[in-house]
């Protein structure tokens, strides 16, 4: 990501006049993408904050749901945002378990497993602090990118965490919520898009799911499922399978009358898609399952979802948002 332009400038001049390579060409492959993106990550996981800092485009814009604030612009705020994790626990790092590339390369989705120890005062979303309590953590986190097409900057990001399940790993609550998530050994594993039919088909299968949903049909959305279907949804306890899956929908469903995702993106790599949107929906019933009460207000919480198909049938889904947020948007007071 360093560059130095006294070397670069006359081979980009060439390049720009050369016949060979077309004008406004992305000199970058989905290799190069890669390799800046885990670099980028390792900038994070070694602390090396001058580097992160260079990851970003100066006028780039950060949402940071469940681990910073709803939006940041600028690569010096996302950084210093950012490196308040490390105070609340210096040992922080992400280990990435997939990286899906789009296409063009200028898009990149990833999940990984953020895990540390909390040996640093805590900051809650009121701006309080909380004393170390000295628990390891380690939970889902779920990151898009944007990336500028002629340099490797991003211009766009969205993270995602669960705040709630951070809390309760670290004895702050006492919610029920997953153990603390080991990190496999088995390598970072990496897809890119080709724009095959297949990928195609399954993101059309997608869109029926997403449709299914939205109108509340439990059997519609349960018939794109594999019977061996597997929710990992980062806000449970544990994983569900298909059955378990449907009832929690119907739960959902039951609690906001006018549930829906809103989708800002539906894209297929390979045997996966990546949904990125958010949950919306007016609290209009008591849910005592899910610890619902009803008040009236609206919920937005935006999620990234990446679900694995095979044979025309989702039958892995990975969904991380953040509990904590929607919790303080049901909760809150009526202006």
């Amino acid at each position: 990501m360093n560059k130095t332009w006294t070397l670069l400038v006359g081979v980009l001049m060439l390049a720009a006049c050369s016949p060979s390579q077309p004008p406004n060409q992305d000199r970058f492959s989905a290799a190069d993408r890669v390799q800046w993106y885990q670099q980028c990550w390792n900038h994070f996981n070694d602390k090396k904050w001058d580097d992160f800092t260079k990851c970003y485009a100066e006028t780039a814009i950060s949402q940071q749901s469940g681990y910073g604030k709803p939006r940041v612009k600028g690569a010096a705020e996302i950084a210093a945002t950012t490196q308040q994790l490390a105070v609340m626990a210096p040992d922080i790092r992400g280990d990435l378990q997939l990286i899906l590339v789009n296409a063009d390369h200028h898009h990149l989705a990833s999940l990984s497993i953020m895990h540390g120890t909390n040996t640093g005062p805590v900051t809650s979303a009121n701006g309080k602090q909380r004393k170390a309590t000295g628990k390891p953590f380690g939970f889902m986190f779920g990151h898009s990118v944007e990336i500028d097409g002629k340099d490797q900057l991003v211009t766009d990001e969205f993270g995602v965490a669960d705040s709630g399940t951070l809390a309760a790993q670290l004895g702050l609550t006492s919610r029920s919520v997953r153990p603390v998530m080991a990190v496999p050994a088995a390598p970072v594993k990496v897809f890119v898009a080709s724009r095959s039919q297949l990928e195609n088909k399954n993101a059309a299968i997608e869109l029926q799911a997403i449709e299914a949903w939205n109108r509340h049909d439990a059997a519609a959305v349960a018939a794109l499922q594999s019977d061996d279907y597997v929710m990992h949804d980062n806000t449970h306890a544990a994983d569900m399978n298909r059955a378990q899956n449907a009832a929690d929908s119907r739960l959902y469903w039951q609690a906001f009358s006018d549930a829906r995702w809103s989708t800002a993106g539906v894209w297929g790599v390979g045997d996966y898609v990546v949904i990125e949107g958010q949950f919306e929906g007016t609290s209009t019933g008591d849910v005592p399952e899910l610890d619902i009460q009803t008040t009236g207000h609206k919920v937005e919480v935006p999620f990234l979802q990446i679900d694995r198909f095979a044979n025309g049938k989702i039958v892995e889904s990975w969904l991380v948002n953040d509990s904590g947020l929607f919790q303080s948007q049901l909760q809150a007071s009526v202006p």
